[in-house]
C-alpha cells in the first residue's frame, strides 16, 4: 500500500469491520484476508479489527490475534459500534449468478452503513464488466456509497469507468502478494505438509511438481492437457505429481477437477 492510501486510512477511525467471502475454504480468499489484515494494520496500528465470516472458527484460526471473527449475522448488532467498514478482496461486484446474492447483501450493508454515517472502503476488489441491469446498478450504488476505492489492477478500474464511475480510485497490486515472505522454517513446514515427508533432505532429492486445477464444467480440455503434462513429468522424469486444491468451498470446490483428471489416468499419489 502506497503512503497515500495508508494515509486515507488513517483518517478512517479505529474500529474496522471487514467483509467479505471468507470461511468458504478458498486458499485465495484467506490469502485476501491476510493481506487485509496486514496493510490495516500497518497503516492503523492500534485499529480493533473484526472479520465477519461464513465459518468463524476456520477464519479465527486463520487470523490469529489479528481480529475478532463473527458469523455473518452478527454484523446487524456490531454496525452500529464501528467507525468503517471495509469491503475487501476477490471479485466481490459482480453479476455472475452464483454470487449475485452475495453481492446484493455487500450492497445493502454497505448502503446501511453509510445512513449510520459510517466509511466505506472498497478495498483491493476485483471488479468484472456487468452484464445485467440488477449488477450495473447495484455496482453504482456501492462504488457511490465508497468513501475510498482501491482496485486490483486496471482491468477492474476501466470496468468501473464503463459504469460512469467518476471518483478517484487507486490502482494497487493484489494484497495478497504484497504479504511479507515467509521466514525459511515456515516454507519448509508448508512443504512437508504438503509432500508428505518428514525428511525434507531426501524429499529435495526427487523431482516433485504441484499443480493446482481449477474446478469447472468448461475446463475439459485444460483438464485433458493438465493429465498430458502429469503423464510427461512422470515418464520422462520419473516426477512424483501432487495435485493440491486451491479451494474446497460447496460451490468452487477443485477437488471435482482432480477426481477426473485422475480418472483419466487413475494416477496413484
Amino acid at each position: 500500500m502506497s503512503c497515500e492510501v495508508g494515509n486515507l486510512l488513517n483518517g478512517f477511525g479505529e474500529r474496522v469491520a471487514i467483509l467479505g467471502w471468507y470461511g468458504d475454504f478458498n486458499v485465495g480468499n484467506d490469502m485476501l484476508l491476510l493481506g487485509i489484515l496486514f496493510h490495516l494494520r500497518r497503516s492503523v496500528p492500534n485499529s480493533r479489527l473484526i472479520v465477519f465470516s461464513w465459518h468463524p472458527k476456520a477464519t479465527a484460526k486463520l487470523c490469529g490475534d489479528e481480529a475478532q471473527v463473527f458469523f455473518f449475522h452478527k454484523i446487524i448488532s456490531a454496525m452500529p459500534k464501528v467507525d468503517t467498514l471495509v469491503i475487501g478482496g476477490g471479485t466481490l461486484p459482480t453479476d455472475w449468478r452464483l454470487t449475485l446474492p452475495l453481492f446484493v447483501l455487500l450492497v445493502f450493508t454497505a448502503l446501511w452503513a453509510k445512513s449510520l454515517g459510517k466509511k466505506v472502503v472498497l478495498y483491493g476488489v476485483g471488479v468484472e464488466r456487468f452484464s445485467t441491469r440488477i449488477g450495473k446498478f447495484l455496482a453504482r450504488k456501492i462504488v457511490n456509497a465508497a468513501d475510498l476505492i482501491v482496485v486490483r489492477g486496471y482491468r477492474s478500474l476501466e470496468n468501473l469507468k464503463v459504469l460512469g464511475c467518476e471518483k478517484r480510485i487507486f490502482v494497487k497490486p493484489d494484497v495478497a502478494f504484497r504479504l511479507p515472505l515467509l521466514s525459511e522454517k515456515e516454507r519448509m513446514e508448508i512443504l512437508r505438509r504438503i509432500l508428505g515427508s518428514r525428511n525434507l533432505e531426501a524429499s529435495r532429492r526427487s523431482f516433485k511438481v504441484i499443480i493446482c486445477p481449477k474446478h469447472s464444467s468448461e475446463n475439459n480440455m485444460i483438464e485433458k492437457t493438465l493429465t498430458e503434462v502429469a503423464d510427461k513429468l512422470i515418464e520422462k522424469f520419473g516426477a512424483k505429481v501432487v495435485f493440491l486444491p486451491m479451494s474446497t468451498s460447496l460451490y468452487d470446490d477443485d477437488r471435482k477437477a482432480i477426481n477426473r483428471i485422475v480418472k483419466i489416468r487413475a494416477y496413484l499419489f
